[in-house]
């Protein structure tokens, strides 16, 4: 018996010794969103048998251009070098553009500091998040 509770102590010990150990462990959050554009009646805008292609869509503030991805009609753009209130250009083909405003959060814990959206703003209105993880743009 006392070989057990011996061999358990470092075991123990082990499992719950430092920070660093547990952060190792925590995957760091991406600082990404995603949105998708609709028209009128809410159907999607982007793809491949839509109206607009994913070439055809940026978001640019000045001379940077924020890296974007896709998934079917969703959009996906990452906001980590995003300033923050500062006014980016969402741009839909050749026409069309529209005014981009992240107010962001800053997220600290034990393991690592990351920036959420608290306000997602398109051409000075407030998008509401659709469930977990993206905007509706009409």
């Amino acid at each position: 018996m006392k070989k057990i509770i011996i061999g358990i102590i470092p075991f123990l010990l082990f499992c719950c010794n430092s920070k660093d150990d547990d952060c190792s462990r925590i995957d760091i959050p991406c600082e990404c969103s995603s949105f998708v554009l609709l028209d009128s009646i809410g159907h999607s805008l982007v793809g491949n048998t839509r109206r607009y292609t994913q070439d055809s869509i940026s978001i640019i503030n000045q001379n940077d251009k924020i890296r974007l991805s896709f998934r079917d009609s969703v959009v996906d753009f990452y906001f980590s070098d995003w300033e923050e209130n500062e006014t980016y250009t969402l741009k839909i083909g050749n026409h069309i553009n529209y005014e981009m405003t992240l107010d962001l959060k800053v997220i600290t814990n034990d393991c690592f500091t990351v920036r959420e959206i608290d306000d997602f703003i398109v051409n000075d209105e407030k998008i509401a998040k659709e469930g977990t993880y993206h905007y509706l743009i009409r």
